[in-house]
């Protein structure tokens, strides 16, 4: 009798223990079907925001090459139907064109099911998954929306539109392939409905679901899906033993037997769960940390610490996060963080707590971090942390050269205007000469009875001054505006790699002479010396741009000084020819230095006013330097003056030398 009641209790914990596999089994199976939800939405998250990222940095190359762009993004994903842009909520390009002819000039202001959801992306300035909803073209589709902000003419930040991919459903299921982690499972994906709290049926089997199930939350941008699961046969058949006494007799003795090497084997397989775990978080390329229900650290990877590596030592499990964001701010850990600390631990807090959108971070070091918190069911918390300083400082680089874009064609027209305004105003006076009170003058003296020879040959050689002063402001005007335009197809010469040199024997000693008397005249008329300090030396190069070069350095350095002079120098280095032009001018800001031979930059905007030019000279210089194999740098300091070296190898260019005495000798 007792050993029937023993083994009937042992059934039970048999029976209790199966049930407790199977729930596991199931929830297991959710968890990687869910994880493999995230990764289709994470990806189409991510292609959203990429088209989102192109738009705010150049809106007319995206509108411009629309059709390529979004060709790329729909070969990316199968389920994607169309791809489109929405500035000022009016739809403007499509693609495929074809078959969505219809969607252009759609005003989404006008569809007020689908306003909730714009208003939602705006607010949160983040992308937003509408959806599923009747596709027109049959067929449940979803709807991912990305804003666009762009900067005002006032600097102010403004609303230009959305972008938006339109997939549809079935096919995004399809794509996810739950077959294997829900096979032999009664499975729902549903959403909540706010307005009744009732739960919309996305797919799958609503009817298998009134008794117990198990679910597990996917945070999808915008809304929250849930997916739930049940064996298809119940959660568990009783077994019918009529032997049961015996063989749980049996089965007591054994499980008495092998119960502690069961207990050592689940052990071991859980610290080797344990382990796996912990190496793969520490594989993880990007900062990983997990916060229990408490808000307390339970593990992160070394990625983490290392992006905040100020706090380092205090990123121990057990902290809670807001003493690692406190002890953060006190070191200096965040750059936005200075000079209004509790203002900034509230904003970051009540973030962390919602935990229901992305943000960017930037740290002391200047790197930038983009921050996701998404918080579990269980009210635990997973953080990432991507590096994307990157990404920003390509970001800026576009902005800065859209901007360098917009001040060239700016000084570009001011200097080609000018030049030309002169011209045509000169000309047009000479051929209305007859109007010139001296051109009159002389007439009247020849129409007088008495004609004086002396007071008309002063009146011929007076007008004669003037019109030669008038062709001299043509010529300088014209000269200065072939510059320009020799500046400009030299460039584009340089960029379509149809730039060719044609190097020769030069004296750069000779060369360098040459020039210093030359512009000798421009440096005494603002006061200045022009010296030179030459060794005689010898270099296969291209002549005519060589001088180019100096030209243009010497120039500038007459135009951005004041007082004191220029120093022209040339010296031998090894197998090297140095070139230096120094002046004592107002010299440049460190941070500028960088940024002196991109072309189509002045340091002082102003300067394209002031002094002119449209900031090509050092820029097609450098190109110049470098395909005679040479390079260029410059050294400066505010105030006191700056130093452009040119270093070019003496023979690179040609097979034929001259040594320092003139001699020629094969190489």
């Amino acid at each position: 009798m007792l050993v029937t009641i023993v083994a009937t209790l042992l059934e039970i914990n048999i029976q209790s223990r199966e049930r407790a596999g199977v729930e596991a089994e199931v929830e297991r199976r959710l968890s990687q079907a869910a994880t493999k939800l995230n990764r289709e939405i994470s990806e189409l998250t991510l292609l959203a925001d990429g088209l989102v990222t192109s738009v705010e940095i150049s809106p007319d190359l995206v509108t411009e090459n629309f059709e390529a762009i979004a060709g790329r993004i729909a070969k990316n994903n199968k389920a994607i139907i169309n791809v489109a842009l929405i500035p000022d909520l009016v739809i403007s390009h499509v693609y495929p064109l074809e078959q969505n002819k219809s969607a252009l000039g759609l005003e989404l202001s006008k569809l007020p099911e689908q306003f909730e959801s714009v208003n939602k992306a705006f607010r949160e300035r983040s992308i937003i998954f509408d959806g599923p909803v009747q596709l027109v073209q049959g067929g449940q589709g979803l709807i991912v929306r990305g804003p666009v902000f762009r900067q005002g003419a006032e600097g102010i930040e403004e609303e230009w539109g959305l972008t938006s991919l339109v997939l549809n459903f079935e096919m995004f299921l399809e794509g996810v392939d739950f077959g294997l982690e829900l096979e032999g499972l009664s499975w729902r994906l549903s959403r909540p409905v706010a307005s009744t709290g009732a739960r919309q049926t996305l797919a799958g089997r609503p009817q298998a679901f009134e008794g117990y199930f198990k679910q597990t939350e996917i945070f999808v941008p915008g809304q929250i899906w849930i997916l739930e699961a049940v064996p298809e046969r119940g959660w568990m058949a009783m077994r019918s033993d009529r032997y049961f006494p015996a063989i749980a007799y049996a089965l007591a003795v054994a499980l008495f037997l092998v119960g502690s090497h069961v207990a050592q084997y689940q052990r071991r397989q859980r610290e080797t769960a344990e382990d796996r775990l912990k190496v793969a978080i520490e594989a993880l390329t990007d900062g990983f940390a997990l916060y229990d229900r408490n808000d307390r650290l339970v593990t992160c990877n070394e990625q983490y610490r290392k992006m905040y590596a100020e706090s380092a030592d205090m990123i121990v499990p057990g902290r809670s996060f807001e003493e690692l964001i406190r002890e953060g701010v006190r070191r200096g850990q965040y750059k936005s963080a200075i000079g209004n600390e509790e203002e900034w631990i509230r904003e970051r807090m009540r973030a962390h707590r919602e935990a229901n959108a992305d943000h960017e971070q930037q740290l002391a070091d200047g790197r930038w971090i983009r921050v996701a918190d998404r918080r579990l069911a269980d009210g635990s918390l997973v953080g990432f942390r991507v590096d994307i300083t990157d990404l920003k400082t390509s970001k800026e680089r576009a902005e800065a050269a859209n901007r360098a874009k917009t001040e060239f064609l700016s000084a570009l027209s001011h200097e080609l205007r000018t030049p030309l305004t002169v011209i045509l105003g000169f000309t047009k006076l000479l051929e209305n000469q007859e109007k010139f009170p001296r051109v009159r003058a002389i007439l009247e003296g020849l129409d007088a009875p008495n004609p004086d020879v002396k007071h008309i040959r002063a009146c011929v050689m007076d007008y004669v001054h003037y019109t030669s002063e008038q062709a001299r402001k043509i010529t300088r005007s014209g000269t200065h505006l072939l510059t320009l335009i020799n500046d400009l197809l030299d460039y584009s010469r340089i960029e379509a790699g149809h730039f060719d040199l044609e190097p020769e024997p030069t004296r750069l000693d000779v060369l360098a002479a040459n020039l210093v008397d030359e512009m000798s005249e421009a440096a005494s008329n603002k006061g200045l010396y022009l010296e030179l300090a030459a060794t005689p030396v010898s270099v296969d190069v291209d002549p005519v741009r060589i001088r180019q070069i100096l030209i243009n350095l010497i120039g500038n350095a007459i135009k951005f000084s004041e007082d004191g002079g220029v120093t022209v120098c040339v010296e031998k280095a090894h197998d090297f020819v140095i070139l230096r032009v120094k002046d004592t001018g107002r010299g440049i800001a460190e941070s500028d230095l960088e940024r002196v031979f991109e072309a189509f930059e002045q340091v002082e905007k102003a300067d394209n006013r002031n002094f002119g030019g449209v900031g090509l000279g050092l820029a097609i210089s450098k190109k110049i330097v470098e395909l005679h194999g040479g390079a260029v740098w410059v050294t400066s300091a505010l105030g006191k003056g700056t130093e452009f070296v040119i270093q070019i190898p003496r023979h690179g260019l040609s097979r034929i030398n001259v040594d320092d005495d003139g001699v020629k000798a094969d190489s």
